[in-house]
């Protein structure tokens, strides 16, 4: 199972670095929902593939090969500490999409909305509503 995981990951990751490439193009313009969508797909394409890398590939070879290394590695950050890591980058791929959200919104109610609470238009949720 652990090779049946091992190789999927990998065909995940290689997966997730075509899609990362394949939007790079859309950065021609820095700023506009276009940019912060891809930004936003980018890296989040970048984290997951990370993490993958990290937790589905080095882990298994470096805990199956060299055991005493994983201990003392798995010691420092026991799992936690990487993975703040991994997520804090992946809020700023979630701001970025939140962000070409608000981009879309009709010129005439942009004003009226924050990037965090736009994906909530048209009718806003009661705490998250408009300006």
């Amino acid at each position: 199972m652990a090779t049946l995981s091992s190789v999927l990951s990998i065909v995940t990751i290689v997966g997730m670095t075509c899609l990362a490439w394949g939007y790079r193009h859309a950065l021609a313009v820095r700023g506009t929902a276009t940019w912060h969508f891809t930004m936003s797909m980018m890296v989040l394409a970048t984290t997951f593939s990370l993490r993958r890398v990290y937790w589905d590939v080095v882990a298994p070879i470096v805990r199956h090969r060299w055991p005493e290394t994983w201990a003392e590695i798995f010691a420092i950050h026991g799992g936690t500490n990487i993975n703040i890591l991994f997520n804090l980058v992946a809020l700023m791929a979630i701001y970025h999409g939140l962000k070409a959200r608000w981009l879309l919104l009709p010129d005439d109610e942009r004003a009226r909305w924050h990037w965090w609470s736009a994906w909530t238009h048209p009718d806003g949720i009661y705490f998250l509503r408009r300006r």
